[in-house]
């Protein structure tokens, strides 16, 4: 019996790193990065509830079915975020009276686009709904269920964290990282989706 549970749980070590580099290797076009992250979800979510079949396969079939709708996400997501986010460094840097305050409306903003994304692509991933559609279901949850919304961000930024406090965060970023992230969040989303299917608040 222990025997069987050391298998598995190293099997499930080895999905998380394959899974992991597949990720990366797709985002590296940048433009995919949205699809990648679709794709990411739809695995761990399955892997959240024990329903994963052959993580690799299920990767780009995923990766496939929401090529399109990935790269008009992803790319304007990351377009707001880069805007966003050189508003605050040069307001950071500014002297100027009015970029203390500037600052922090900025950064609210980015805080309210990070924690809209927390939803967004595991929305995008588990139903099949317009992209407008998915981006007002995800404004909603993250507002209807802030405690899990914030247990999401501190668990996205777990990488950051790493990459900032230790020179070795490359190791973990590249066999777990993203993929142990989004299955630790698809932990608590499986609950908040289901909730909501079975009519629950």
């Amino acid at each position: 019996m222990e025997e069987n549970g050391f298998f598995l749980f190293m099997s499930r070590i080895g999905d998380i790193v394959f899974l992991n580099l597949c990720f990366l290797l797709t985002c590296i076009p940048v433009v995919t990065a949205g699809t990648a992250l679709i794709s990411l979800y739809t695995v761990t979510l399955k892997m959240a509830q024990n329903q994963e079949g052959y993580v690799i396969k299920s990767y780009f079939k995923a990766f496939k079915d929401n090529l399109k709708q990935g790269i008009i996400v992803g790319v304007v997501l990351e377009l707001i975020l880069a805007v966003l986010g050189y508003d605050a460094w040069m307001l950071l840097s500014s002297r100027e009276s009015y970029s203390a305050a500037g600052f922090f409306v900025t950064a609210a903003a980015l805080l309210i686009v990070f924690a809209v994304m927390q939803y967004l692509f595991p929305l995008m991933a588990r139903y099949e709904n317009s992209i407008g559609m998915s981006l007002r279901n995800a404004g909603l949850l993250a507002i209807s269920r802030l405690p899990y919304t914030i247990v999401l961000l501190v668990l996205a930024a777990v990488p950051a964290v790493f990459i900032l406090l230790t020179p070795y965060a490359y190791i973990y970023v590249i066999f777990a990282g993203g993929a142990l992230g989004a299955l630790l969040q698809s932990k608590l989303l499986v609950n908040i989706f289901s909730k909501i299917e079975n009519g629950g608040k």
